[in-house]
Parts: C-alpha cells; sequence; structure tokens
C-alpha cells in the first residue's frame, strides 16, 4: 500500500476511534470524575505552571478528600493560587429618601485571597479513572528507533527518573525534552515522538493548549501505526480528553493537515536514520565514513588550491577486496574547474584508510557527471518498482569444473543445492583452481538489483549467498527464502505422511499456501516476522489414510 494510502486509512481510523471513545462508557465515568474539578481563570493557570510546571490536576485539601477519596501526603508543599470572594459592602447611591439623605444599598464586590491547592502528584488514595493506559509491549530494534527520533528532534531528550505523574514533557526554553524512565518500549517510544512533535511543532505557542496536545499525540499515533506499533488504547482517549476539555469534538478534523505533514516529516528522518543503522558496513555507519571521505576531500581540494568546493559525499557499495579488507565505494560531489581523474589521482596516491576500511573515493562534479541524486542512482543500476513481484527471487549460476560449463537458471534453494554438491565434490577431490560465477538478480525494498561476483571453488563455502558481498539485511532476507523453499521441499518427502498420498498432498499444499504468505511478508517488510511453518494434524493424515493422490 503506498504511503498515502496508509496515511489516509490511519487517520481515517485514528478519527473513528477518538469519535468511539467519545461514546464508551469508561469515557463518560472519566467525565463524571473529571467535572468534580474546579475549572480555573487563566491568571491561575499561571500561577500554577510558575509553581509546579508538571501539574495536571489540582485541588484543595478538603476538596480532595470529600470528592476524590485522596488524601495530601505528609510534607507536601501547595500550590498558591487567587481564589475569588464575595462579599456585600453599603454604597450611597444619587438617591434620596423621604428625610433627604443619601440612600444606601447592598452592592457585592469580588475580591481575591491567597488559597492552597495540590496536585495530585501530591496525594494517594483512589485511583482517578482515566481515558487512557499506559502501553505495554517491547519494540522492534528499540535502540536504532530511539536514536532516530534523536535525529528528528530539534531538541536532545534525556529518559530520566521524575516525580510527576507526567510521561514527558518539552520545554522550548531550556530547549530540552524529558522521557519518564520505566516505561515500556511502546510507551516510551509513542511519548518520545509526542514530545518530539511538541518541540518540532509548537514553538510559537499560536495555538490552545488542548491543539497542540491532540497535534502531538494524533501524530505520534500516525508515526507509531506506519512502523506496525499499536497505540490506541492510549491515544485515542488521550485525544478524546483534550479534545473535550476544548469542547470541540471536531479539533482533530481542523490539525489534520499538520497531523499528515508532520507526520511524514518525522517518518521520512526515522526511515532515513533506521535504514542507515540496517546498512552498517563492519559497524561503522554510513554518515560516519560520509564524514571522513568529507574531510579526505577538502584536504585534498585544499592542497590543489583551485578555489573547488565540496558539496557532499555518499556511500554506493562495498565489497571485499583480494586482500580481505572490506573496500567501500563513496561518491563525493565537489564544484571548480578540477578535473575529476586528475582529483581521483590525488585522493588515491596512498590507501585512503578509516579503521579497517579502505575507501574508494569517486570525484565528480554536475558538469561532467551529473549531480548527486542521479549519477548515485545510475551507478547502483537498479529501477523502481512496485512490490507486487510475485516470482520467488531467481539466480542465474555459471560454474565451470573440470568436466564441463554449465549455465542454467535457478530459484535461491535449488542454486543452494547445487552448490552444496560442486563444493563437496571439490573438496573430497581435493580440486583447487576452479572458478564459480554467480549472477544474482532480486526485489528488495521495491528496488531490483543485479549483482555478479566471480569466486574461486573449494573453500567449503556451502551457500552460494555466503560468496556475496551482500548487504547484511539483504543477507538475511536471501537465507529466509532459502529457509522458505527448504521447508517446501521437505513437505514432498516428510517421513510421517507416506509419499503419494491424499494426506501428503493435502501437507504439501498446507506447505505452500503457509510458504507464499511469507514470501510476501519479506517483499514487503524490511524486518519481517517469519512465522514458524504449521504443524501437520494427525486426525487430517488418519481420515485419509489410503487415500489415493490424485494431481
Amino acid at each position: 500500500m503506498a504511503r498515502e494510502d496508509k496515511m489516509k486509512q490511519t487517520l481515517e481510523n485514528l478519527e473513528k476511534g477518538v469519535r468511539e471513545f467519545f461514546e464508551s462508557d469508561k469515557y463518560q465515568e472519566y467525565l463524571d470524575v473529571m467535572n468534580r474539578f474546579h475549572q480555573y481563570s487563566i491568571n491561575n493557570q499561571i500561577l500554577i505552571a510558575m509553581q509546579r510546571p508538571d501539574a495536571t490536576y489540582v485541588a484543595g485539601y478538603n476538596s480532595w478528600i470529600k470528592n476524590f477519596e485522596r488524601h495530601v501526603m505528609t510534607g507536601e508543599k501547595g500550590i498558591t493560587i487567587l481564589a475569588p470572594m464575595k462579599r456585600l459592602v453599603e454604597v450611597e447611591t444619587d438617591r434620596a429618601d423621604e428625610n433627604g439623605n443619601a440612600v444606601v444599598e447592598q452592592v457585592e464586590r469580588i475580591s481575591f485571597r491567597p488559597v492552597t491547592v495540590f496536585d495530585i502528584s501530591q496525594t494517594d488514595g483512589k485511583e482517578l479513572p482515566t481515558p487512557i493506559n499506559n502501553l505495554v509491549g517491547a519494540v522492534d530494534r528499540y535502540s536504532d528507533f530511539m536514536d532516530s527520533l534523536r535525529v528528528a528532534s530539534p531538541f536532545p531528550f534525556n529518559i530520566m527518573e521524575v516525580e510527576s505523574s507526567a510521561n514527558g514533557w518539552c520545554d522550548h526554553v531550556s530547549e530540552t525534552i524529558v522521557i519518564k524512565a520505566g516505561m515500556s518500549e511502546l510507551q516510551t517510544v509513542k511519548t518520545a515522538i509526542h514530545e518530539v512533535a511538541h518541540g518540532r511543532v509548537h514553538e510559537q505557542r499560536d495555538k490552545s493548549r488542548e491543539q497542540m496536545e491532540v497535534e502531538a499525540e494524533s501524530i505520534a499515533y500516525v508515526v507509531c501505526q506506519h512502523y506496525g506499533l499499536d497505540t490506541s488504547e492510549y491515544s485515542f482517549g488521550y485525544v478524546a480528553g483534550w479534545a473535550h476539555a476544548q469542547k470541540d469534538n471536531d479539533i482533530l478534523k481542523n490539525c489534520l493537515e499538520t497531523i499528515r505533514t508532520e507526520a511524514n516529516a518525522i517518518i521520512d528522518i526515522v526511515d532515513r536514520e533506521l535504514d542507515a543503522r540496517s546498512n552498517q558496513i563492519e559497524g561503522v555507519m554510513p554518515t560516519e565514513i560520509e564524514k571522513h571521505a568529507e574531510a579526505i576531500m577538502k584536504d585534498a581540494l585544499m592542497e590543489l588550491g583551485n578555489d573547488s568546493q565540496f558539496i557532499k559525499a555518499r556511500v554506493y557499495g562495498h565489497e571485499k577486496t583480494g586482500r580481505e579488507r572490506t573496500c567501500v565505494k563513496v561518491l563525493a560531489e565537489y564544484t571548480g574547474p578540477e578535473r575529476e581523474d586528475s582529483l581521483f589521482n590525488v585522493l588515491h596516491e596512498e590507501p585512503v584508510r578509516m579503521g579497517n576500511l579502505e575507501l574508494d573515493i569517486n570525484p565528480i562534479k554536475e558538469e561532467k557527471s551529473g549531480d548527486m541524486e542521479s549519477y548515485y542512482h545510475q551507478i547502483r543500476s537498479f529501477e523502481r518498482e512496485d512490490m507486487t513481484d510475485d516470482t520467488w527471487p531467481m539466480i542465474t549460476v555459471t560454474y565451470s569444473t573440470y568436466e564441463k560449463i554449465r549455465t542454467t537458471k535457478y530459484n535461491i534453494y535449488e542454486a543452494k543445492k547445487l552448490i552444496e554438491a560442486a563444493e563437496s565434490k571439490f573438496s573430497k577431490d581435493n580440486i583447487k583452481g576452479n572458478f564459480l560465477r554467480i549472477n544474482i538478480a532480486y526485489t528488495y525494498e521495491g528496488h531490483k538489483y543485479e549483482q555478479t561476483d566471480v569466486v574461486l571453488m573449494g573453500e567449503g563455502r556451502r551457500n552460494f549467498i555466503d560468496y556475496l558481498s551482500l548487504p547484511k539485511p539483504v543477507t538475511t532476507y536471501m537465507h529466509r527464502h532459502v529457509q522458505l523453499l527448504e521447508t517446501v521441499e521437505r513437505a514432498k518427502g516428510v517421513d510421517a505422511i507416506s509419499p503419494g498420498t491424499k494426506a501428503q498432498e493435502l501437507y504439501e499444499d498446507m506447505m505452500h499456501e503457509w510458504a507464499e504468505k511469507q514470501r510476501l511478508e519479506l517483499n514487503y517488510n524490511r524486518e519481517p516476522n517469519v512465522n514458524k511453518p504449521p504443524e501437520w494434524n494427525k486426525d487430517i493424515e488418519e481420515k485419509h489414510k489410503g487415500w489415493e493422490m490424485i494431481r
């Protein structure tokens, strides 16, 4: 499903979920209790925020006991606000009585006196009903996800112990974000996105607090849904609560464009960062390699002194060299009069190293090679496709032995078996010097890739995948495909079922259906959760015992 369609569906689900929550018994119970809280003036709201910025629900000492069955804890310092007082005063009027004396009337006047209130975090006792439940659950690649959110955040954020009931907050004055420690991974990720959204969208504070909270939580919901993280149990109630406080059930509709735009922006950054972390080379982030290449390029351009300017660098591949060192290929765009080949020679007078990596820096400039993006896509030689491929990845294997040369197209499981057999033969006969040429074409994350390698046989590697210099996620992807096909192959001769029976046919069909579902899971998800194959039901075997297999 295209992102725009997925976004539209997610926003529709959010609206529907919030609308249904408005009508729930749980929400009505929550409103009954919330209506017992006093509605404070804007001046008192400012006083509360100045004395206790993390305050959520405040009430007087006796009110907590009478209305909420809670007690202020010993030693708690109250929050001072101004309470209005009505009193009657005598005021002379312009009218006179029959004796000519000015008529005196009693008039109601309002004055203010300081009173003390306490936040709910300063009390204990009966739990208040809440429209939200803290989320539980783990998040796949949690550390990478949080690191990616830090890149999307305008301010640094810290996960730390906090005394208040708030799960987190964003402070534009100190430019910090705080996330409460000790929460589940799912709740922590959701809260982090919520506060990052505040940081990115609400610096001007030109909206009501209710609208800002609806926007931030809705953005968190949409982003989480994009990554398969369900926060509806928390988000629907949270949005409904703030929408009610605004007394505007359509507030969510009024915020949809902000939600859509900002959620897309955060997803773009997180996608890019997660992808970079998936494609680490020997444990090094591509961005770190690009920074190193940038420094080398700038030094080379300064040495040449021809007013050339560095623009940017980008990693576009890596491979093992003959010295078993990993060589990383980097594009480096620049402007100026210096020729590309001359600059290349300067850069590679000596091997360019970064720890255990060797950098192959290829300088380009737009006049000669085109801009970075167009050149990058050109050299990667892939064409963008929809994720609708309906075939298993096919491998073209050409290998030579002392007997003959074979060139045939295999699926990846067949290629695995062929190469295992060839390796076993070479190892058994102690034959060296035969080369294997492997060409692999596959679709990954919507792109079609093709790669060719020539490798020496007889070294004991048992899978064609192990011969190729593929990114780690692609290697995992390929191995899973092999396992799926291998499972289907096993189904054809499983010991528990007699070959050639109806039971065997049913089991094989079941395995093919399972494998197809898993294949789609592989194609559509970068980090798929491939389920285990179904177990054979012995009752079916008994029922069909002795049947002839009919195809």
